[in-house]
């Protein structure tokens, strides 16, 4: 009876042992996964952290941007309203707002098919720019053959689709002085290339009445005259087309 009730007992011992032992075991998955679950939710945190720190970036970005937008607008509206204001004052003088989109895109084709041509948009109108060296031999105001090609090209297009434009025909030299050519200065040079150009427009079929010319010798560079190319760049001549306007340096008041 006594053997017995002992070896009930380390029975009993043996199995709470087992028991005691899974327990522990348990414990320690629980432990383990809940460290992971802490870990797990720091991670979340940070993100969320990050994600906070990122939005509040964007509203900041975005108040910038809508400040920009609301100055660009402002500034949108100003130039238009300058611009009504200009273009009332071009009417008020008779005038339309510029040449016709027509006549631009015909010049501006050619400009593409012609390397000695250029063409440009200015203040003062549209300008049709060809170099002197391509039109004239040095300190010269005779047209070189390739001169007398390039001026009817252009006289072709404004009378094809151009209307009653004015031309002024401006001359420009470099700064370098006149010394062996003959020419009084700069300003004789540039005028009569100017007026070379212009009988030659005239030949062509354009109204003698539609043209005036000028001579700026060396005095609107469109390059630094210190360099070769610089000089090269000044040497041109400009036409100047403009639409008619009701008083005109052909026209009397």
């Amino acid at each position: 009876m006594g053997t017995s009730r002992w070896r009930v007992y380390g029975m009993v011992v043996a199995l709470s042992a087992v028991v005691l032992t899974a327990g522990c075991a348990e414990l320690d998955q629980v432990k383990a996964h809940n460290l992971q679950l802490d870990g797990e939710l720091k991670a979340a945190q940070g993100r969320i952290a990050q994600l906070e720190t990122e939005r509040a970036q964007l509203e900041a970005t975005i108040g910038e941007r809508q400040d920009d937008l609301k100055a660009t607008r402002l500034e949108v509206g100003l130039w238009k309203d300058k611009y009504e204001t200009l273009e009332a004052g071009v009417k008020g003088l008779g005038a339309t707002a510029g040449i016709s989109p027509e006549l631009e895109a015909e010049l501006r084709r050619i400009a593409l098919l012609d390397p000695n041509i250029r063409v440009k948009q200015t203040q003062e109108g549209f300008v049709v720019e060809v170099g002197s060296d391509i039109l004239f031999d040095s300190g010269k105001t005779d047209l070189k053959p390739e001169g007398v090609t390039t001026i009817k090209s252009i006289a072709d297009v404004i009378k094809k689709v151009g209307a009653d434009e004015v031309l002024r025909i401006d001359g420009h030299t470099d700064n370098v002085p006149i010394k062996r050519s003959g020419w009084k200065d700069n300003w004789h040079l540039s005028a009569m290339r100017a007026r070379t150009v212009l009988e030659a427009l005239a030949t062509e079929g354009i109204a003698p009445e539609r043209m005036y010319l000028s001579g700026f010798a060396f005095y609107r560079p469109q390059a630094p005259n210190d360099t070769p190319e610089g000089r090269r760049q000044n040497r041109r001549v400009e036409i100047l087309i403009v639409p008619k306007m009701t008083l005109s340096p052909m026209t009397s008041e």
